[in-house]
């Protein structure tokens, strides 16, 4: 999705980011329905549970009416592209460099 914008550029971390973030938004969003307001969208949000974004297994993020921070600390890591899907960096990944 990013070349289809952005013919030239190479993803960046910072563009990762940013589509992640407009995953949760656009789901919140749908969630939402039509006659948008704040409540409405926090409860949309809240109900998103353990939603998995498609970016793999470490960036799926959880809300709940009790946890608003989306994405686990612990989740982020490095990532690469292969075959145009984001792949977190492992230990093998950087011993074989």
């Amino acid at each position: 999705m990013y070349k289809k914008y952005f013919h030239d550029a190479d993803p960046t971390p910072s563009a990762f980011e940013g589509y992640l973030n407009a995953v949760v938004l656009v789901e919140g969003l749908k969630r939402a329905g039509h006659d948008l307001t704040q409540e409405k969208f926090v409860k949309a949000l809240e109900s998103l549970g353990d939603f998995d974004m498609g970016a793999g297994a470490n960036y799926k993020v959880t809300y709940t009416d009790k946890k608003h921070a989306a994405l686990n600390e612990q989740a982020v890591s490095l990532m690469a592209v292969h075959n145009g899907q984001f792949t977190a960096l492992t230990d093998a990944d950087w011993s074989r460099r």
